[in-house]
């Protein structure tokens, strides 16, 4: 049988008719006209999109530069605005912007309220490229910045004498302590954190003269940061400028409580060492600072220091010569001696590094107490107090006063610090004898009608300032002596953190104090000091 293939039915093909053809010309058609007629419109959403993104870019350049021009102003606040004017206009030039210069306009001015901030305002035209079809041919972005800059904490006196115990403080109490610094090879614990080489015991001669010790918190005088402290003499108007010393050799007293109270611990024959540094204006960079003419002490030249009673040499660098002091029974007395003489001294802060030098074949375990005081011949007279960018910020001290509660300048603290942080950490304090021989220590905060006890936290760190230690509750006093031989914190460092109020204003020009109250009949805490705010030195702010 043929089989015969099945047909394959075909469905009609359904072909448009005119009617419909038309239809479909003329979509076609209005397609065409309405993109016509829309491409403007979708050209000038282009050109809107290209222009508002060149302008964005512009706005972050014109931003940065703002950013930067204030940062570049700000570290010369709060004292020098003149010259932080010109550094953030300086600044914002090298970014392109230049007041004055096609319509560009920047304002670069000290804060009203805040003296170490700067504000930097920079409004420059930014030219469009489809917008201009519409009649706007440029568009004018305004940019502001504002930076802070926190130079190191000021401690220890708002004075023009740092170190003196009878000078009298802006409330008419005696300062009550002396500058401090230990020989080399005098034992850290015994109050010295940064100029002595060993921990718990004397360094031998031999180890004097090294840059090796147990101490790993030891101010190398030869690398880095050269020599233990930093003292900052704040010169406000440019003129003659007279510093001197109050005894800057170590000469061992017959007791601890009478003047100085420089002690040998076993033997002692060191130089203590004084050099001053020229203005800079890099504060937290020392290694451009640059050494004034004849600022270092000792150094051997008696012509130096004419007038002071000495034509020898040899008599300059004798630890307990009458140059430095003057007979009184069977010990000495120190007296004040010419430093240094600027006759044009220029407005800032003179850095003076004090260090301690072992003497070639002596051993230097003992510690020497002095006074700094700073005279200018016009105007307002300088600051000198502790506390400058260096390895330690710090201020070593020595206290031999009377029983009785004492107040001593801790730190200045602007306004600006209000709602932050500040850290106080204080090595080996509390060694008093004698009697109950006890001490207790507040922390007071300047208010509008006198100093408060404020509340703090603190922990010990132990030999070394770290981390480490169990924190206390809040408390408003803290005890570093309760017997002859019980002091908690002997050879360790107290650190103390203080919130300061969100609504602190600085009265009292800032001024914090410590309240030491002491039950002794022979005092003698020589102890070091560090005060500093948790806080970016410099940095943008809203």
């Amino acid at each position: 049988m043929i089989r015969l293939p099945k047909p394959h039915p075909k469905l009609p093909i359904r072909r448009p008719g005119s009617r419909e053809r038309d239809d479909i010309v003329m979509s076609r058609g209005q397609i065409l006209v309405l993109f016509v007629l829309l491409l403007p419109v979708l050209i000038g959403i282009m050109g809107i999109a290209i222009d508002v993104s060149y302008l964005w870019v512009n706005e972050m350049r014109i931003q940065k530069a703002a950013d930067a021009g204030a940062l570049a102003g700000a570290v010369y606040l709060p004292d020098d605005p003149t010259t932080a004017t010109n550094a953030s206009l300086a600044m914002t030039k090298q970014d392109g912007y230049i007041d004055g210069s096609g319509d560009v306009s920047i304002t670069a001015v000290q804060n009203v309220a805040n003296r170490e901030q700067m504000d930097v305002t920079i409004t420059a035209p930014v030219p469009t490229f489809f917008m201009r079809f519409f009649g706007i041919t440029t568009l004018t972005p305004t940019r502001v910045a504002h930076a802070q800059f926190h130079l190191p904490v000021p401690m220890g006196s708002p004075l023009n004498v740092f170190g003196s115990p009878s000078a009298l403080d802006l409330s008419g109490n005696k300062l009550n302590f002396w500058a401090a610094i230990q020989g080399p090879c005098t034992m850290k614990a015994n109050g010295d954190p940064y100029a002595t080489k060993d921990t718990t015991s004397a360094a031998s001669s031999s180890s004097c003269y090294g840059e090796t010790g147990s101490n790993t918190e030891y101010a190398h005088p030869v690398t880095g940061d050269p020599g233990a402290y930093d003292y900052a003499i704040k010169v406000k108007t440019a003129g003659s400028l007279l510093i001197e010393l109050y005894d800057p050799q170590f000469c061992a007293r017959s007791t601890q409580q009478l003047d100085t109270g420089d002690a040998t611990f076993s033997s002692a024959n060191f130089n203590t060492q004084f050099l001053l540094y020229d203005p800079s204006d890099t504060p937290y960079d020392l290694t451009d600072d640059v050494p004034t003419t004849g600022g270092t002490f000792p150094n051997g030249n008696p012509s130096t220091y004419a007038g002071n009673g000495t034509s020898s040499p040899a008599s300059v660098n004798n630890s307990c010569s009458t140059y430095y002091g003057s007979p009184a029974g069977n010990t000495m007395i120190g007296k004040w001696i010419t430093y240094a003489t600027i006759p044009a001294a220029q407005v800032g802060v003179y850095r003076l590094n004090v260090q301690t030098l072992a003497i070639s074949g002596k051993s230097a375990d003992g510690t020497n107490e002095f006074s700094i005081r700073a005279t200018s011949g016009s105007g307002p007279q300088p600051e000198v107090y502790a506390g400058l960018a260096g390895t330690h910020s710090a201020m070593s001290i020595y206290t031999n006063v009377p029983s009785g509660t004492t107040y001593m300048y801790l730190a200045k603290i602007s306004s600006a610090m209000a709602g932050k942080t500040m850290e106080v950490d204080l090595f080996d304090p509390g060694d008093v004898k004698g009697g109950a021989a006890t001490a207790v220590m507040s922390f007071s905060m300047p208010t509008a009608s006198g100093y408060t006890d404020t509340p703090f936290v603190y922990r010990n760190s132990g030999t070394t300032l770290n981390d480490s230690g169990t924190t206390s509750s809040s408390v408003n006093s803290v005890t570093t002596s309760t017997c002859d031989t019980c002091h908690p914190f002997n050879g360790d460092w107290l650190v103390v953190t203080i919130k300061i109020p969100s609504t602190y204003t600085a009265p009292l020009d800032g001024w914090w104090k410590i309240k030491y109250v002491i039950s002794a009949t022979q005092p003698s805490d020589r102890t070091t000091w560090r005060a500093e705010i948790i806080d970016s030195p410099v940095h943008l702010v809203q």
